[in-house]
C-alpha cells in the first residue's frame, strides 16, 4: 500500500510521540484524507514489530467498524483482526486486533481483559466528563492492566501444603533466580550432599553398587537436602513483595479454551457444596481467571495436566514420563541405626532392578 506523504507523516509522528512520552497522542486528519488507511497501515506497521501486541480500535456507529476493518483487510488480508458490535451482529473478542462499538462493548471490558493499545476513530465525541461510555471503558481497561498481572492459585490452605516435604533439590533454578539466597538466614536449604550411595535390595539384605555404573544424572553433590514445602513457603512473601497475586485454598477445576481450541485461563472449583451436592448456605461458584499465559504447575500427575497433553497430543513423540519417589523404608531405619548415627548428607538409593527409570531414592 502506497501512502501519500501526509499520511506517512501522520504515522511516523505517532512513532515519535510513543519513544518520547507516555501519554495519549491525538492525531487530526480532515474528512477525505483516508484516516482508514492511515489506522490499517499503523497497525500493519506496528504488529509487524511488537509481535504481541493487542489493540482495540473504538468508534461510534457500525458503518464506520465495517470501513475501518474493510481498509485493514485490504491492507493486510492475513490480518488478526475481528469485530465487536452488535449492529454487525458480530462478537469477535478473540483476535489480536478488535474493532468494536462502544455502545456495544463499554462494559465489557473484564471480557477484553489484556488490552495494549486503544485507537479511537472520531475521538472528538469524547466526553469530558468522567461519565461517558468511552472514559467508563478506559477506566476499566486500566485497572484491568495496569502493567501486568501474575496470580497464582494454590489448592492448599498456603503456599507448600501440598509440596512434597523431604526431597534432594538442584538449586540450578534458584542460583538464577535469587543468587544471593545462601547468605539468606531464612532459607531453609542448610545441608549439602557430600556423598551419593547406591544399594541392591535383595529378600535378605543389600549390595553397595558402585558409583561409577551409574549415569550422570544420578549425581546429586550439587544438591541440597531439605523441605521442598519450607522452600515454597520462604518464596511465597519474595513473590508477593514483587507484586506476585497469590490466593492459597482456591484449586483450578477447569481449563478455558478460546473459540480456536487454545488455552485462555482456567475456572477455580465451586466452594461450599455438600456431601450430596447441594449448595450450602456458604456456596460460592468458582471465577474464572483468562490470562495471556497460563502455566500448569501441578506436578506429573496433574488432573489439569493429564487432560493437556491428552488434548494436544503432548506425549506422542516423548519417552515416558520418569518419576522419583522419595521413600522412608528399611534401608532407613538401618541407617539410623547405625553406630555412627544417621548422616544428613549421605543419600542412599535402593535400586530394584537395573532400570534407570525405576531407581528409588531413600532421603535418610
Amino acid at each position: 500500500m502506497e501512502l501519500r506523504p501526509y499520511q506517512r507523516e501522520a504515522i511516523d509522528s505517532l512513532y515519535t510521540y510513543f519513544q518520547k512520552n507516555d501519554g495519549n497522542p491525538l492525531i487530526v486528519l480532515p474528512t477525505g484524507t483516508g484516516k482508514s488507511v492511515v489506522l490499517a497501515k499503523f497497525l500493519q506497521e506496528s504488529l509487524g514489530t511488537w509481535s504481541d501486541t493487542r489493540v482495540i480500535v473504538l468508534t461510534h456507529v457500525k458503518e464506520l467498524i465495517q470501513q475501518n476493518f474493510n481498509a485493514m483487510m485490504r491492507a493486510w488480508p492475513e490480518a488478526p483482526a475481528g469485530i465487536y458490535s452488535a449492529g454487525l451482529k458480530k462478537r469477535e473478542l478473540d483476535n489480536q486486533v478488535v474493532f468494536a462499538g462502544i455502545q456495544s462493548i463499554h462494559r465489557r471490558a473484564y471480557e477484553v481483559q489484556r488490552c495494549d493499545l486503544v485507537l479511537i476513530d472520531e475521538a472528538h465525541l469524547m466526553q469530558k466528563s468522567d461519565s461517558g461510555m468511552y472514559r467508563n471503558f478506559l477506566r476499566d481497561l486500566q485497572q484491568i492492566n495496569p502493567d501486568l498481572n501474575v496470580v497464582v492459585v494454590e489448592k492448599g490452605s498456603e503456599v507448600g501444603a501440598h509440596i512434597l516435604s523431604g526431597a534432594v533439590i538442584d538449586p540450578a533454578g534458584l542460583d538464577k533466580l535469587l543468587p544471593d539466597w545462601r547468605q539468606d538466614p531464612d532459607c531453609p536449604l542448610k545441608t549439602q550432599m557430600k556423598d551419593d550411595r547406591f544399594y541392591w535390595m535383595t529378600a535378605g539384605g543389600m549390595f553397595r553398587l558402585p558409583n561409577f555404573m551409574m549415569p550422570p544424572l544420578m549425581s546429586n553433590h550439587h544438591c541440597y537436602i531439605g523441605s521442598l514445602g519450607n522452600v515454597c513457603r520462604w518464596l511465597a512473601p519474595k513473590a508477593e513483595a514483587l507484586g506476585v497475586e497469590i490466593y492459597p485454598g482456591f484449586a483450578a477445576a477447569e481449563v478455558l479454551y478460546d473459540e480456536k481450541g487454545a488455552v485462555r485461563g482456567i475456572a477455580t472449583g465451586d466452594m461450599g457444596i455438600a456431601r450430596d451436592g447441594s449448595h450450602k448456605d456458604s456456596y460460592t461458584r468458582g471465577m474464572e481467571l483468562l490470562g495471556k499465559y497460563t502455566l500448569f504447575a501441578e506436578g506429573a500427575r496433574g488432573s489439569l495436566s493429564k487432560q493437556l497433553i491428552a488434548k494436544f497430543g503432548l506425549d506422542a513423540k516423548s519417552e515416558p514420563p520418569k518419576f522419583r519417589h522419595w521413600a522412608q523404608g528399611s534401608l532407613a531405619d538401618r541407617s539410623r541405626q547405625a553406630p555412627e548415627g544417621p548422616d544428613p548428607a549421605l543419600l542412599r538409593m535402593a535400586v530394584e532392578q537395573f532400570d534407570w527409570r525405576r531407581l528409588v531414592p531413600l532421603s535418610l
